[in-house]
Order: C-alpha cells, then structure tokens, then sequence
C-alpha cells in the first residue's frame, strides 16, 4: 500500500467533507497529530478505525486503500489487490510485533540476570565497629579478629611506612547476606551446645618479626592501598581507623 497517496486521498476527502483534522479525529476519537501523520504518509490509521473512516469520508474501505475512488469496473480487480496488499501488511506487522516481543523479553531477562548478579555478587564495606574488630599483638604474633558475625569477607595489605610494618584490613558484606548479618549481630549468636552459647567469629593470625608495628581498619579498599604511592598511602592512614592493640594471651 502506497501510504503517501492514502494520506493525501485522505486529506482531499476531509476538505471535500469541509472538516478540520481536529473535528475528524475528535469523531474517530483520535488527536489531530494523528490525522496529520496520516495525511503525510508517515502512518496509517489502525486498521479498527477504518469501516468509522470510511464512512465519516463516505468511500469504501477499497477507496481508502487504493488511496482513490476506484471505478466500478475496476471494483474487483482492485479489491483483490487491496486484499492480498492487507493481508501481507497484517503479516508484516504480526512479525514487528513477534521481533518486539522477543526482544521485550530478552531486555526483561538481562535485566532481570543483571540485578541477581548485583545482588549475589555485589558488596559494601562494614564500617569500623572497635567493639567488633580487636587485634593482639602477643609472643611476636598478630591476631586480627572479628566478633558476633562468621560471614564477613576479609581483606588485608601489609605496607612499609617510615620503616615500619603497617596491617592495614577492611571487611565487606555480600549484600545477600545482609539481613542474616543483622540477626547474628543482633543475636550475637548462631549455634547452640547444650546450655552453652557459642559465639561467632573469625580470626586471623600473623608472625611477626618485630612488634613494633601500627595496625589499621579501613573503610576505602586495599586495592587503593596496594596502588597508592608513599604519599597517597600516609593520607589514606590519615582516614582510617588506627587500632589499639592489647598485648595479652587471647
């Protein structure tokens, strides 16, 4: 079908009939940007409007799709060409509508895959808790430890400051777990023995040559620790947290 000679068959009817685009798509219940795109070509009317159409602009629905009135003689010649012409453009537009609903349906499961990979993957950083993060330094051995929760993700550089050995951790949470984080803090238990409430945590432990050494907790990652250069390191110190280290048999 010839849209641009449909639209301007469709125009020539409307002023015939002396009507507005406004009043003809007010009758179709249609906007006049509609009726406009229509008479330009750059659309059809839904094939739904077309029997109110035709009638409003008192043609044939073979008129309006040969984009002209079509002589008695030619009626069925044209109608047969007009039929076969609907039936591949209702084709075309079943298959559009089969590509858009597949491609609908790839987009929901992407997006659908990208927000489980987020959330099962995706981590924040615990910010530093002194009644929850404790170090020791005893018989030349450091021993980092975190109390009330078994499911945090450890992380530790060891850089040279000034000639001095600096531990530098930080502690992230995989935000699936999160909501079981809260209730083991908040418990501060997950197992039970009898009478007897075991509590959870981790530890690490470290040799140590000497024992003079600085230990921090930090909320920025070790990563940024691991690139920064000897400046870059000292400022990001600066921003976290120095513990103090007790220095008594665990």
């Amino acid at each position: 079908m010839n849209q641009e000679k449909i639209g301007r068959f469709i125009s020539e009817r409307r002023k015939i009939k002396k009507m507005t685009q406004a009043e003809l798509g007010e009758i179709l219940g249609v906007s006049d940007k509609s009726v406009s795109k229509w008479e330009t070509g750059k659309c059809m009317p839904d094939l739904s409007l077309f029997p109110e159409l035709c009638k409003v602009l008192d043609i044939t629905i073979n008129d309006l799709m040969s984009g002209e009135k079509v002589d008695n003689e030619k009626y069925i010649n044209t109608l047969e060409v007009n039929i076969v012409k609907l039936a591949d453009s209702l084709k075309k537009k079943r298959k559009n509508k089969i590509k858009m609903c597949i491609i609908t349906a790839i987009i929901f499961l992407f997006a659908i895959w990208g927000y489980t990979a987020y959330y099962n993957l995706a981590e924040e950083t615990i910010s530093f808790d002194v009644g929850m993060m404790t170090c020791n330094v005893y018989n030349n051995e450091l021993t980092f430890s975190i109390k009330g929760t078994s499911i945090l993700n450890e992380h530790y550089t060891i850089k040279k400051v000034d000639g001095k050995d600096v531990y530098i951790f930080n502690c992230t949470l995989l935000k699936k777990y999160k909501d079981f984080y809260a209730w083991e803090l908040k418990k501060g238990i997950n197992c039970l023995d009898g009478d007897i409430y075991c509590k959870q945590g981790t530890r690490h432990n470290f040799k140590l040559k000497d024992d003079n050494i600085d230990v921090y907790y930090t909320e920025y990652s070790i990563s940024k620790f691991e690139k920064a250069t000897n400046d870059e390191l000292k400022n990001l110190l600066e921003k976290s947290n120095k513990m103090d280290c007790s220095n008594e048999e665990e």
